[in-house]
């Protein structure tokens, strides 16, 4: 009787420290994110905090308890993947310096941290994924019941969108709602939906469910995306696949007709996404390998971009260009950042992971299938929220043991373990992610506060800050306005040489053209011609839509009394047609007519 009572307690304990868990990775992906530190990560390495000393608690409770040598982790073949995959990230970051990127390199070593912490936490707390499930589905609930007052309220956090849900585009905010249509569909399609569900009494959760589905469906074409429209019909072709066999064809054709009329709909995002994927694999082919480095992708992109021009001239697809702060694809991106190492190990964990999931829960991989077909269009895993979810969802897939189906091992090549760890083991883990946290802790917290500490005086253009804005560059080497800022205070107190270096340090961190038009403005300022030239060309062979680089030639070339090749540029600033018209360009062109 003692044993069964200390059985109950001991599974409503379970079940009680689990939902505390998830409640707190809900309350975290519930959080609107940026791309700079915010408190919310400093929560999430509270989070790993907390998780590593639980899982240090329960290996000594269940040492002295039981008194036996079982293993307390089983590593798998997904385990192996990550691990070589941080320690590649860690090494890129470390032995190749490049590019300033504390703030991704930071956030990259949270996300593999938090991976372990959970891998940890679910191999001693066995979690069923009918609870996993409802977690899930609670977030969708919720972003989705938020982009429904949104848009009866028009309170979005976007001034050109109606509805953001806790997001700042609805981009990215499509993505959960995509995620919770394919889970729900997928769950009702199953044979064995029924061990999805959760009951109170007579109340089963699956009237929740249709709920949400619900509220997602009215809410999801609001947004306007693309990528989620693509993944949603390609799951759904999937799930459903035994079902509308003897219509494919029809079906197909349709759907390519859709697909080829939502690109005109949007033709000029379409094209930007593909220019910025062609710039970036231009930069990417010459160290194809180990990549460009981490963080190096704005650089890239730029380098990229003045490479095609260089090459083959003005093409149609510059009219799409513009500064961007994502790639609007995750794969190019790692295989851009960190080479074919990198995405290699990568996809390998991918999919060792998608075949564990497959067997254990159909929903959570189809639902991750769903985000990586997301992805391929735009910038989903740059997010904090859905690096936490893929996380959560990988890691609770990893420690699911193998299973018996039909009365063979469902992948026993993958699934198999590949060590095991005991309990001495899992504490020095749990203990190593302890002292990572209060190091990273620590750079975060600096960086926070320089953040706030350079929002006091920006934009302020007082030379008493100058001091100022040199004792934070240290902490604020990888954000682009700091740098545009500080380099624009010191020119306006004709401190040129000085503006240049910080600008150049912008050009490694963003892809916009006016640092170069800067770097020349101050070079023109000084006298040097040449070096101003040289940098007004390199602004416009980044971004050749723009019709400022030109107008600054033009008024270069007059300056040092080059006639000729000033009404040579004026001619070509009055012939282009720029991306977009404006009081400022007509002035520009009325300038060099008044030139001719």
């Amino acid at each position: 009787m003692t044993r069964k009572i200390r059985n109950i307690v001991e599974s409503y304990y379970i079940v009680a420290i689990s939902i505390i868990v998830l409640s707190y990775f809900l309350y975290l992906v519930l959080q609107p994110t940026d791309v700079r530190f915010t408190n919310i990560d400093v929560s999430v390495i509270l989070g790993i905090k907390m998780l590593a000393g639980i899982v240090v608690v329960t290996c000594f409770v269940k040492r002295f308890q039981k008194g036996v040598r079982k293993a307390c982790f089983q590593m798998v073949w997904s385990d192996l993947f990550v691990l070589l995959w941080l320690v590649y990230y860690c090494s890129r970051v470390w032995f190749w310096t490049e590019n300033p990127c504390a703030t991704d390199a930071i956030k990259g070593v949270m996300v593999f941290a938090s991976y372990f912490a959970l891998r940890l936490f679910f191999s001693h707390y066995d979690l069923a994924d009918k609870l996993l499930i409802l977690f899930l589905l609670l977030f969708c609930g919720y972003e989705a019941l938020s982009g429904m007052m949104q848009l009866m309220g028009g309170n979005s956090n976007h001034l050109l969108f109606m509805i953001t849900g806790t997001f700042y585009n609805p981009g990215p905010y499509s993505a959960c709602l995509a995620l919770g249509v394919v889970i729900i569909l997928s769950m009702l399609n199953s044979d064995r939906n029924g061990m999805y569900l959760l009951s109170w009494g007579k109340v089963k959760t699956i009237y929740l469910y249709y709920i949400i589905l619900i509220l997602v469906l009215l809410v999801l074409p609001a947004t306007w995306s693309r990528s989620a429209f693509m993944a949603l019909a390609i799951m759904c072709l999937w799930i459903y696949r035994d079902k509308y066999y003897r219509y494919r064809y029809y079906l197909w054709g349709a759907i390519i007709i859709v697909v080829i009329g939502m690109y005109f709909l949007k033709k000029g995002s379409a094209d930007g996404r593909l220019f910025i994927w062609l710039s970036s694999l231009a930069s990417w082919k010459h160290s194809p390998l180990i990549g460009t480095g981490i963080g190096s992708f704005f650089h890239a992109e730029a380098e990229g971009s003045a490479e095609l021009f260089a090459n083959n001239g003005y093409i149609p697809l510059f009219d799409s260009a513009d500064v961007t702060n994502f790639m609007c694809n995750d794969y190019l991106r790692i295989i851009l950042e960190q080479g074919v190492i990198g995405a290699l190990l990568c996809a390998f964990a991918t999919i060792t992971l998608l075949v564990k999931l497959y067997g254990h829960s159909k929903p959570f991989c189809y639902g991750v299938i769903a985000l990586l077909i997301f992805s391929m269009t735009s910038y989903p895993f740059e997010l904090l929220p859905y690096k936490l979810i893929v996380v959560l969802i990988a890691a609770w897939g990893n420690s699911q043991p193998m299973i018996e189906t039909n009365g063979h091992v469902v992948s026993r090549i993958i699934c198999k373990p590949l060590r095991q760890l005991g309990w001495k083991s899992c504490v020095l883990i749990a203990m190593a992610l302890l002292l990572s946290c209060l190091f990273v802790n620590k750079e975060m917290k600096k960086r926070i506060e320089a953040d706030q500490s350079y929002r006091l005086f920006s934009n302020s253009g007082q030379e008493a800050f100058i001091n100022d804005y040199y004792e934070l560059l240290p902490l604020e080497h990888d954000n682009s306005l700091f740098l545009f800022d500080f380099g624009k205070l010191l020119r306006s107190f004709g401190r040129y040489n000085e503006s240049n270096a910080v600008f150049q340090k912008g050009t490694l961190i963003s892809n916009d053209p006016m640092f170069y038009i800067l770097i020349g403005n101050n070079y023109k300022d000084m006298k040097f011609f040449d070096l101003a030239e040289q940098a007004y060309n390199k602004a416009f062979s980044v971004m050749p839509n723009r019709l400022y680089p030109l107008y600054q030639l033009m008024l270069l070339y007059h300056e040092s009394g080059n006639k000729q090749k000033a009404k040579v540029m004026a001619k070509r600033v009055i012939e282009m047609k720029p991306k977009v018209e404006s009081p400022a360009t007509r002035d520009m062109k009325k300038k060099a007519k008044a030139l001719l």
